[in-house]
């Protein structure tokens, strides 16, 4: 009989704990939750820029002429004064250069300083120290003035065009220091700078949408460590840090909301457990994190939820600083 009445007892009492523990998970909730901290950050303005020759040469022909032997190759080094290429003049009416000659051209651009050449000693020599990059003849064809028969570079001499947006500009100045990535696999930046920055912004047309493109401008760019991954007609990337703030408040971004007036705001855990809605000004944005100019304090614990009901309830904060 007595261990009954235990048996009944300790069946009581867990019910009632049970009860309580049921009561207790209905009202609690269990929320993400994180204090805003403290550091230094950077404003980053990243462009997009091609790396082009800034001193080459095209040599074109004065007069039609017959390519009677070729001795460069693209990519072949050579001095000023070297021979290119042995010639003969032809004569009557100027023939123009082969069609494919022409489409290479326009590709790959005549976009250095145009030498003109008579070869009068039947010879074409270069006009300059450097690389030949592009060869536009072959032996027994004739060649016209259309477009240049070599193309002779620089290559210790590059820059990087880039187009900034107008709302851009005034962020950046000649001088300003940058760092260059290339999309080479594992390839470390190189330094560089801002040379030139142009006077004015360029519309570009679109045919494809009415949407109105921004105005940009140009901003050239010198390579200041050369590496042979930056080569002309590549790809890159151009890092600028354009301001710094010290000791500034941050967020995590998952932590700012927005409402129906466009109004950035944050979950603030208040008095007696209830949720305050904050209204913050923003300022820097970082990859993960959001400085915030107003709106909170250090030491106001900030809450991940999607309520706005304005009750108490029982919270239990977890790892609140991760």
């Amino acid at each position: 009989m007595f261990l009954k009445k235990i048996i009944v007892w300790l069946t009581v009492v867990l019910f009632v704990l049970s009860a309580f523990k049921y009561a207790d998970s209905r009202e609690s909730e269990i929320y993400k939750a994180v204090y805003p901290r403290r550091m230094d950050i950077t404003d980053v303005l990243t462009v997009n820029g091609t790396v082009r020759e800034n001193n080459r040469k095209d040599v074109y022909s004065e007069t039609t002429l017959c390519i009677d032997s070729v001795y460069v190759k693209e990519g072949d080094m050579v001095s000023q004064g070297d021979i290119l290429a042995a010639v003969s003049k032809t004569e009557g009416i100027s023939i123009a250069i082969p069609s494919e000659y022409i489409v290479n051209a326009v590709l790959r651009g005549g976009v250095g300083e145009a030498v003109y050449c008579n070869a009068e000693d039947g010879y074409i020599r270069s006009p300059m120290d450097g690389t030949i990059m592009n060869v536009n003849c072959r032996q027994g064809e004739k060649a016209g003035v259309i477009v240049p028969l070599f193309s002779v570079s620089d290559l210790g001499d590059l820059k990087i065009s880039a187009q900034i947006n107008e709302d851009s500009i005034h962020k950046i100045k000649e001088g300003m220091s940058a760092d260059i990535y290339t999309n080479i696999k594992d390839s470390a930046p190189v330094k560089g700078e801002i040379v030139s920055i142009s006077p004015y912004a360029v519309r570009a047309a679109s045919l494809l949408t009415v949407k109105e493109n921004p105005a940009k401008a140009e901003v050239l760019f010198d390579i200041i460590d050369r590496t042979e991954n930056i080569l002309p007609g590549y790809s890159v990337t151009m890092k600028l840090i354009t301001d710094t703030k010290e000791n500034a408040l941050t967020i995590p971004y998952e932590y700012i909301q927005q409402n129906d007036k466009n109004e950035q705001f944050v979950y603030v855990l208040g008095e007696n457990g209830i949720p305050e809605t904050r209204i913050i000004e923003t300022g820097y944005e970082l990859e993960n994190v959001c400085e915030v100019r107003n709106g909170i304090k250090e030491s106001d614990l900030l809450l991940m939820c999607n309520t706005a009901e304005n009750k108490a309830v029982n919270i239990r904060v977890k790892n609140a600083n991760e």
